[in-house]
């Protein structure tokens, strides 16, 4: 996966390096933001879904069975751990 997927790692390690480049990417959801409304914190960890194709899975992923909705690939909401 990660040499399939380089380009994407890649990018994500340059917008946690340029808050210059975090912000544009913020951007596309709030077009109003600024660098100096962002505050430097912890990131988090979370697993990547892959699909049967070995494509990422960027959105939630709904699976359902005979009586159960599965809900999967969900960011947390849970806030960042203070030391």
């Amino acid at each position: 996966m990660a040499a399939k997927y380089w380009k994407d790692g890649a990018g994500e390690v340059y917008r946690s390096l340029s808050k210059r480049a975090f912000t544009e990417a913020l951007r596309r959801l709030v077009p109003e933001i600024q660098e100096e409304d962002l505050i430097r914190a912890g990131a988090g960890v979370r697993a990547q879904a892959v699909d049967g194709n070995g494509r990422l899975v960027d959105d939630f992923l709904i699976v359902p069975s005979d009586r159960i909705i599965h809900v999967c690939n969900v960011p947390s909401p849970r806030p960042p751990h203070r030391w």
